[in-house]
């Protein structure tokens, strides 16, 4: 467990580290963060972001009615055979050209609520 935390904090800092040009460029970046399920609180994350001048975290699907991602979830769940994780869980943070993203992507790492957290890929980079 603990390496493979220490391998996501790695690589969250080298990602960090290759868009801080980006983000000074474009004003703001996206960071995408995914919960773990089974914990419904995140008072460490709350925490984290007030350390960098609170972000608002917003769901990755909130445009979404609760029915159709519902059904989206079933619809995945039965093609892949298996539980998956909940839609729900995915959020976005955008933080300003001022944010150290090197820190803030390993601290969210190491909270036990976060998943994984990453940058977004830029718009039109695919």
């Amino acid at each position: 467990m603990t390496r493979v935390r220490l391998v996501r904090t790695l690589t969250a800092l080298a990602l960090g580290l290759t868009v801080a040009a980006r983000a000074e460029a474009q004003g703001a970046v996206v960071v995408n963060v995914k919960l773990r399920d089974e914990l419904p609180a995140h008072p460490q994350l709350d925490q984290v972001l007030r350390g960098h001048r609170s972000p608002q975290m917003r769901a990755l699907f909130a445009d979404l009615p609760a029915v159709q991602l519902q059904s989206l979830e079933s619809g995945a769940r039965l093609r892949a055979g298996k539980p998956l994780p909940r839609l729900g869980s995915w959020h976005r943070i955008e933080v300003d050209a001022g944010t150290n993203l090197p820190r803030l992507l390993a601290e969210l790492n190491a909270l036990a609520e976060v998943d994984t957290a990453y940058l977004a890929p830029a718009p039109g980079s695919s």
